[in-house]
């Protein structure tokens, strides 16, 4: 019998072993890349001055706003598929890291995220902080009663993500050169049109879906609760917090009133960006759009001019208005 209890000591101090080196090398492997959504965006950002502006949101924000149309040190940060659970939690790395913007936070919301059942498990992504970063932490442990035992595993911080991990640090430059600062420009394809128009059929037959799955309480838990945190560190360090929605190639009456309800529930402060007017007008030729949601390069610079100006005149506003 001792031997017996010998031997399963043996056994599981070895796993334990195992599982703490193999965790401190993939945590190694993780901070070297400099390449890709499996942390290499984040850590070619911490590689860079601090910004004066800051934009972080989902694929609508990295591939449509243009950093120098707003100034000359601003870093897009946007994450593609990622809803503001995320951006939440990357906000909360970020002030861990001394690293958020000097001046203005600028976070592209989509209202549809409220409809994604997955929304809130968008942390997953960042779960490599998890036990360094409270509020990751936090939110990762709400997920499942399961996770605070799974992450008795170093390894478990890195569950799925080796094949990318890999590919990242191989691909990776020895040395970080990023002159667009995060944007991310994607060649022009010759289906692009023909793909806006149908895509714009298709979100234009599913509209009634945003007055049927309205659910006040997953705009809360899904962004209202999310926005609120990222306002309350925005707050702390003395950023203003400005929100905006990029806009599509073609909406609907029901988007457009299930968007403005879930705004009244965020709220003001903090701030919308008000984007329309003659700015925007070249935006309604499909040549402009990859998709119903997405732009071309050209549709971003239209679109990262208006959202220049937008900002400018917002501060104009809260320099103005007592």
């Amino acid at each position: 019998m001792k031997q017996l209890v010998l031997y399963v000591l043996l056994v599981v101090g070895s796993l334990v072993l195992i599982d703490r080196l193999l965790g401190a090398q993939l945590e190694r492997v993780y901070d070297a890349g400099m390449d890709g959504q499996n942390g290499g965006d984040l850590n070619r950002y911490l590689k860079h001055a601090r910004p004066d502006i800051l934009i972080l949101g989902s694929s609508r924000a990295h591939h449509h706003v243009i950093p120098d149309s707003l100034s000359r040190t601003a870093y897009n940060l946007s994450h593609n598929g990622m809803s503001v659970s995320f951006q939440a939690g990357l906000v909360a790395v970020l002030n861990e890291r001394h690293a958020l913007p000097a001046r203005t936070l600028l976070l592209h919301l989509d209202p549809d995220d409220a409809l994604l059942d997955q929304a809130n498990g968008d942390i997953r992504f960042l779960r490599r902080y998890y036990g360094s970063v409270p509020y990751v932490t936090d939110q990762m442990n709400e997920l499942h009663p399961f996770e605070r035992v799974a992450f008795w595993s170093d390894t478990y911080r890195f569950n799925g993500m080796l094949p990318g991990l890999l590919r990242t640090w191989l691909l990776s430059p020895a040395a970080v050169n990023d002159g667009a600062r995060g944007y991310v420009q994607r060649a022009d394809q010759v289906e692009d049109a023909e793909r806006t128009l149908f895509t714009a059929r298709k979100d234009s037959l599913n509209a009634l879906s945003f007055r049927s799955r309205w659910n006040e309480a997953h705009v809360h838990e899904r962004i209202v609760r999310p926005v609120q945190y990222i306002d309350s560190v925005c707050r702390t360090k003395g950023i203003e917090l400005v929100l905006f929605t990029a806009p599509y190639y073609r909406t609907t009456a029901e988007r457009e009133a299930y968007s403005d309800r879930v705004r009244a529930l965020v709220g003001t402060p903090p701030r919308w960006l008000t984007l329309d007017g003659p700015s925007l007008n070249a935006l309604h030729d499909v040549t402009y759009w990859r998709d119903n949601i997405h732009m071309r390069h050209r549709g971003a610079t239209v679109f990262s001019g208006a959202l220049a100006r937008a900002l400018e005149l917002y501060r104009q506003d809260t320099v103005t208005v007592p």
